[in-house]
């Protein structure tokens, strides 16, 4: 049975939360104190952060051939780019009649994380599913959609329907207030 301790940890491990080890090796729970010490012995303490060195697909060839399989078969019109952002598929959708130019930016910790989607081009301002950064709402957590093994392909596919909804929401409403009975499909 695991302690309240060891719950923390892997919490804080779930969410790359820091972690901080003491110079025995033993690892404690983060107090996110500027100056990582130990509050008990006020001996300093090392804090590993969410850190990487490589991006994912420098170290998973098979999967990023597999990512750009998926796109050249789906969405052969989009290029793949190296940014300051991350590993980007850029391109056009067109739901309905308006092109959109979209976004679509890998993670580091990718696959474990979803990649996130914005409209470049022409500028949107969505009173639903649009974060404050302006990346598309696509999936909720607790829908389960997204998994290991979905590429970007399906998150362009979303964002594609997302679009198509954006639309008609302009069409038949336009307004800004949320919850808006006008958005079509389901919440989450």
């Amino acid at each position: 049975m695991p302690t309240r301790l060891e719950d923390e940890i892997k919490k804080q491990l779930d969410e790359s939360r820091p972690i901080d080890i003491d110079k025995q090796g033993g690892i404690r729970k983060g107090d996110n104190t500027e100056s990582p010490v130990n509050p008990e012995t006020g001996e300093p303490v090392t804090r590993l952060k969410d850190n990487r060195w490589f991006s994912w697909y420098h170290d998973n060839h098979k999967r990023l051939l597999s990512e750009k399989n998926a796109m050249l078969i789906r969405f052969p019109d989009f290029s793949l780019t190296e940014t300051l952002q991350g590993l980007t598929w850029t391109g056009y959708l067109s739901p309905n009649c308006t092109y959109y130019r979209i976004a679509l930016i890998y993670p580091d910790n990718y696959p474990y994380s979803p990649p996130k989607v914005w409209v470049i081009e022409p500028k949107i301002n969505a009173p639903k599913h649009q974060l404050p950064d302006g990346h598309l709402c696509l999936l909720h957590p607790s829908d389960s959609t997204w998994q290991t093994n979905t590429t970007a392909a399906t998150i362009v596919a979303m964002a594609s329907t997302w679009i198509w909804c954006y639309e008609y929401h302009q069409k038949y409403c336009g307004c800004s207030n949320v919850p808006c009975v006008h958005w079509p499909g389901t919440e989450a």
